[in-house]
């Protein structure tokens, strides 16, 4: 005899009328995790649209609530501060990374798809989310720096390096995930100094010469027909 456990499993996915309410409920809940990721973005637009008006300081949560059209309640469904609504841009950008960066990362060489991975970081950095923005990301109580990556950009990287360590294009003295952060750290590094200088120069152009130093690292070694100066291949 079937416990009531048991029961219920048996009549959700075992008879058409449980297969049925199985699905109502899949496309309930996907309804209301559609509605909550936009209602979180209108809060985010609402926030970057104010900050292009006002000082960080002086743009309240009842500001960011009214522009968006939601209530405070529903504000604090989804943050706990109006930090918490910029930190928003990483969500942003991972999903950017893994639905447009992805499809453009067709180089023939996994250097090269580095290098292309980190010119759209810094695009994204300066031209995207820009420099206000980023003076409130680059902060030592911004926790979204170690988040979980379940998709975007980390992931999206850390692909890159396996399938160029597959095809011996980077040593596997360390694995893809340290070189993975090595290459993060060392570029959100580059975009912190970018902000500290007013974004005096160009980040595009900075990240791409560091990020070939950075990379060679991560090279075979040598042999006697390549001496220092020549560079790598794909770089």
């Amino acid at each position: 005899m079937l416990d009531s456990v048991a029961y219920r499993y048996y009549n959700e996915y075992n008879t058409p009328e449980g297969r049925e309410c199985v699905v109502k409920k899949q496309r309930a809940n996907t309804i209301r995790k559609l509605k909550a990721l936009e209602t979180k973005d209108r809060l985010f637009d609402a926030a970057f649209d104010l900050l292009m008006e006002h000082d960080i300081n002086d743009i309240s949560i009842k500001m960011i609530t009214t522009k968006a059209a939601v209530s405070i309640g529903t504000f604090y469904t989804y943050f706990d501060s109006k930090f918490d609504v910029f930190y928003q841009t990483y969500s942003l950008a991972d999903r950017y990374f893994d639905s447009k960066v992805r499809l453009q990362l067709t180089q023939e060489t996994c250097l090269q798809r580095i290098l292309y991975f980190f010119d759209q970081y810094a695009n994204y950095s300066a031209n995207i989310s820009g420099l206000k923005i980023v003076r409130i990301l680059f902060n030592a109580s911004n926790k979204y720096f170690n988040r979980k990556h379940d998709f975007g950009m980390l992931p999206l990287l850390q692909e890159i390096i396996k399938t160029g360590q597959q095809r011996g294009e980077f040593t596997c003295e360390h694995n893809a995930e340290y070189i993975a952060d090595f290459l993060m750290i060392s570029a959100r590094g580059l975009v912190y100094h970018w902000a500290t200088m007013d974004g005096a120069y160009d980040l595009q152009q900075r990240m791409h010469a560091y990020c070939m130093l950075w990379i060679r690292s991560f090279l075979p070694v040598l042999t006697d027909a390549h001496n220092s100066s020549t560079p790598p291949p794909g770089l």
